[in-house]
């Protein structure tokens, strides 16, 4: 259509303008205009990849599984496009795709796998029907955007309902494993439901890995045996049996929240792959498979190593906190107006933090009165997280150690662009 070439065009212009203007910022823009343009732009380009769509949603942990599925497909040979800017909702899917289409306005891959934001996976997967669909979880987060975690549940069983072959979910979370009940019992659903888990040691040990509750008439649902289960989790090493075949792991980073990323990846890669699959080619892309940028991510500024930690929810807080690398010179926490409501902060067990230099972001005086109810000492609050960056990166005394940046994702967008942080390719 030529709606779609006048789409295409501005929005790549717009794109290069702001390369020059604005570096490391402004992702959306550029689809935006597009997608303003030609609104069915993002429908016909995502009918192009030749094994179809995978669909990674949830509220947790869709960068880091996204990021595994592609890794593990591409060492099966396969060609992938990815969203990997975590640009997840409609506009900045289509900014990352107006770099890769051709001349006729298509994506000459084998495969697409969208990190989508819960709340848009519903919209996007009816617009294009989905082959596979990895549900992550259900959390109590961004209750300004959901205000009841039943909401994001309600988004995920309709991603289920468009989807054409495969439907992966958590077994561990009671939202998810009502929805993979309700698609195994529905005579209407096309796709079959495949499930990964934590195992019964892990489980009884991760007190910080709940899922929201659901509460219904129906809440308690017939448990069906995991196809991926994570066994044992050692720092960075996992050890996940595949329908009883046990499979060693080297994980991006540690946690038992990231093994249990992996299970999920691993499923939704066998249900893209089928016969293909091959144990051995999984574990050497997990070898070889970096971080997400800007999640747990170690990088050099002028000089110095600062470790940047990614929390979004009051679990994922909880869980970065508890692997926290307490050997940091400095710390700073940024918390930004995702966390609009400032009362899962107090969800947060902050007493293991070491003292920090400096607390910033929308949040910084609720999340400073918050840490000094749990007797951690801050020498600073500075709202501004430009401002607040730069003094704490001047602070840093020694080339040899290193300082830690927890931050939210909306602090994250803004300290990557002031630092002019690449995102990494993938």
């Amino acid at each position: 259509m030529i709606r779609d070439y006048v789409a295409v065009f501005a929005g790549r212009s717009v794109a290069a303008l702001l390369h020059v203007v604005r570096p490391g910022g402004g992702t959306a823009l550029p689809g935006t205009v597009a997608h303003r343009i030609s609104p069915r732009l993002l429908a016909r380009v995502l009918q192009g990849p030749r094994e179809g769509i995978v669909v990674v949603t949830g509220s947790s942990g869709k960068s880091t599984t996204t990021q595994m599925v592609v890794g593990i497909l591409r060492q099966h040979g396969l060609t992938v496009f990815t969203n990997n800017r975590t640009a997840n909702i409609t506009k900045g899917l289509v900014s990352e795709l107006l770099p890769q289409l051709n001349w006729r306005n298509r994506i000459e891959v084998d495969v697409a796998v969208l990190e989508i934001d819960e709340g848009y996976s519903a919209i996007i997967s009816e617009m294009v029907t989905a082959r596979v669909s990895i549900l992550l979880n259900v959390m109590i987060d961004q209750l300004h955007r959901w205000h009841e975690p039943e909401r994001v549940a309600g988004y995920l069983a309709r991603t289920a309902g468009a989807t054409s072959d495969t439907v992966v979910v958590n077994a561990d979370d009671p939202h998810l494993a009502a929805i993979g009940m309700a698609t195994d019992l529905s005579t209407t659903a096309d796709a079959t439901v495949r499930r990964f888990a934590l195992g019964s040691d892990i489980t009884a040990a991760a007190k910080r890995t709940a899922s929201a509750p659901r509460f219904s008439e129906d809440s308690a649902t017939t448990p069906r045996p995991a196809d991926s289960v994570v066994v044992s989790v050692d720092g960075s090493e996992a050890l996940i049996s595949i329908n009883g075949t046990d499979l060693q792991v080297a994980l991006p980073s540690a946690g038992t929240h990231i093994a249990s990323d992996a299970a999920a990846a691993i499923e939704g890669a066998r249900a893209l792959l089928g016969d293909r699959f091959d144990a051995e080619t999984t574990r050497l892309a997990f070898q070889s498979m970096p971080g997400v940028s800007g999640r747990n991510e170690r990088v050099t500024i002028g000089g110095h190593t600062v470790d940047f930690v990614f929390t979004k929810s009051p679990a994922s807080m909880q869980l970065n906190l508890d692997l926290l690398d307490d050997t940091a010179e400095q710390v700073m926490l940024a918390v930004g107006k995702d966390i609009y409501d400032t009362s899962q902060l107090w969800l947060v067990d902050w007493s293991t933090l070491p003292d920090v230099a400096v607390v910033s972001g929308w949040q910084a005086w609720d999340a400073a009165l918050r840490l000094a109810y749990d007797e951690v000492a801050v020498d600073a609050v500075e709202p501004d997280v430009r401002i607040a960056t730069r003094e704490f990166l001047d602070r840093q005394n020694s080339s040899e150690g290193h300082s830690t940046i927890i931050y939210t994702p909306e602090s994250m967008r803004v300290m990557r662009r002031n630092l002019r942080l690449k995102w990494a390719d993938s």
